[in-house]
């Protein structure tokens, strides 16, 4: 009887050893298939990592994927980075004057910097200050007479200072609208002083008072008369008289006799 207990209780201490032994492998397994889980995860993730930082600088190394540093907005919110500094002043446009060119008769004016050339444009806005020369241009058949307005005097170039809005004017005219003229002379070969009258530009045809004075009273009882050069013509016997210019440069001689 005492030993079919002994017998039955080394069975059961068997059993129970076999279950705590059973019992540890089946949690050695699944501590081991757990471990070996999270391994495979962090390989994962650490290719994960590689394959980002890889392509990250792949990035970098690729110009077509690099922004210019030229075009970054260092402040993108658009506030003033520096607000206590103050913002420079824009520098104010030169002030511009107009220079109005008007043409009377025929002919065109041109300027140097270009702007106008009237004609067909008369009119420009130069910076304040700028220096511009007016160039006429003859028509044939037409003479260029005068400036006037802010120009002056009859040469062929004027130079204005653009300091203030400036109006000029070129006047041309007919050449056939003028009419020619001639140069009379007056010489004195009387031998004494004598003051001389009535030389000048005129034109054909046009009566000239001629007259000679003696400087002294009694100079003027001599014996004067006048002489055509051109035509050695003896034409007076006046100190005093009255010539028609003829068509032609002509010199009066005054000669005592």
């Amino acid at each position: 009887m005492i030993q079919s207990k002994k017998a039955q209780v080394s069975l059961e201490m068997v059993i129970i050893v076999g279950i705590l032994v059973l019992g540890t492998i089946v949690l050695a397994t699944t501590f081991i298939n757990f471990s070996n889980e999270k391994v495979n995860q962090s390989d994962k993730i650490n290719e994960g990592i590689d394959s980002t930082v890889d392509g990250f600088i792949k990035d970098l190394n690729d110009s077509s994927q690099v922004e210019e540093i030229d075009n970054i907005n260092p402040n993108p919110g658009g506030d003033d980075p520096n607000p206590d500094e103050p913002d420079e002043p824009d520098e104010p446009d030169p002030e511009n004057y107009t220079l109005t060119v008007n043409v009377s008769g025929n002919g065109t004016v041109t300027s140097n910097p270009p702007g106008i050339n009237c004609g067909a444009d008369c009119s420009q806005n130069y910076s304040s200050g700028t220096s511009v020369t007016l160039i006429i241009n003859r028509i044939p058949g037409y003479d260029f007479i005068e400036w006037s307005g802010a120009c002056s005097g009859s040469r062929s170039t004027c130079t204005v200072s653009m300091t203030q809005a400036r109006n000029v004017t070129a006047t041309f005219q007919s050449e056939s609208s003028e009419p020619e003229t001639y140069t009379l002379t007056l010489e004195n070969e009387t031998g004494v002083s004598a003051t001389l009258s009535g030389d000048g530009e005129y034109q054909a045809g046009e009566n000239v008072i001629v007259s000679i004075k003696m400087i002294s009273s009694v100079e003027s009882n001599n014996n004067i008369y006048w002489v055509e050069r051109s035509t050695s013509s003896r034409i007076s016997n006046q100190e005093t008289f009255t010539y028609t210019m003829p068509e032609r440069n002509e010199t009066l001689v005054a000669i005592n006799e």
